[in-house]
């Protein structure tokens, strides 16, 4: 606690429960597993914010990084992060016994919630929304962070539409050694084949999930129709062949079909190599191509 004290600034318990160092939570808008989602603000110039606090199940997570792998957690590996198209993290620490975040309050929503209403802050511009998570991945990977749960929830919209990654709450660093732990991280329809069989993961990984969001956005749909049995699902997505999008969405151009295709490849050696690849494909279509 004192080494957390002397990072982050804090002098002490708040003795009021809803304040995580300088800022104050005020309403809940996500339960999870891993953590709780509040929407907050800072104590004194009430800057709207999100808090993510961590359960028991998170904050041992946390410590294990911490104390016995000498990882930086979630919060500390997010502080280092800072691009425009990836959420931006205030402060980070410990508080009434759990970790907690605090990052810029998105306010725009998330693209799948968007997408399926039609809102103007995508409409016209959905490919240029997946250029710009497209960078923010990019970014990532420039600092050796395999981010592991990339999905259309976990892009984030500001309200003046700019579209930001979000939740590191499972990426790794390229170099951490925790292939062999039988653990798989993700969402089925979103991974790859060799993280279902093996458990690797590496840019690839990434890319593959971004190929699955990039295929929703443009059919309406994900490759596969999984089930919610984890099992069941994972079955599905190593043996059901990928509908061509264009199959499934005529108005779906080549050009476009073509990246998807090479995104989502199941042979990791055939796909883009690196983000910067798909993103110079990515600048040659538009909406014009969905």
């Amino acid at each position: 606690m004192a080494l957390l004290d002397r990072l982050f600034g804090s002098h002490g318990e708040n003795a009021d429960p809803s304040v995580y160092g300088e800022h104050r939570a005020t309403e809940r808008i996500a339960v999870g597993r891993i953590s709780t989602l509040y929407r907050g603000e800072h104590v004194r110039t009430r800057e709207p914010v999100a808090i993510k606090v961590l359960s028991e199940y998170g904050d041992r997570v946390a410590d294990k990084l911490t104390q016995k792998l000498k990882k930086p957690w979630e919060g500390e590996r997010a502080l280092a992060l800072q691009h425009p198209n990836v959420v931006r993290t205030i402060a980070c620490g410990k508080e009434h016994g759990h970790y907690y975040i605090v990052m810029e309050y998105l306010a725009g929503g998330n693209a799948a919630s968007l997408l399926q209403v039609k809102s103007p802050l995508v409409e016209g511009r959905k490919i240029e929304i997946m250029r710009q998570a497209a960078r923010g991945l990019e970014y990532v990977h420039s600092r050796g962070i395999i981010h592991r749960d990339i999905c259309l929830r976990n892009i984030m919209l500001t309200a003046d539409g700019t579209a930001k990654l979000i939740d590191f709450g499972v990426a790794a660093h390229k170099s951490d050694r925790i292939r062999d732990t039988g653990r798989r991280t993700g969402r089925p329809a979103y991974m790859a084949p060799e993280l279902i069989r093996h458990n690797h993961f590496d840019e690839r990984t990434d890319i593959y999930a971004f190929g699955v969001a990039l295929y929703e956005l443009a059919c309406g749909q994900k490759p596969y129709r999984t089930s919610d049995d984890p099992q069941e699902a994972l079955t599905i997505v190593l043996n059901t062949p990928i509908p061509g999008p264009s199959t499934v969405r005529p108005s779906v151009s080549r050009p476009l079909e073509k990246i998807i295709l090479q995104a989502i490849d199941p042979r990791p050696q055939a796909r883009y190599q690196s983000v910067s690849y798909l993103l110079d494909d990515l600048s040659r279509v538009t909406d014009a191509d969905l």
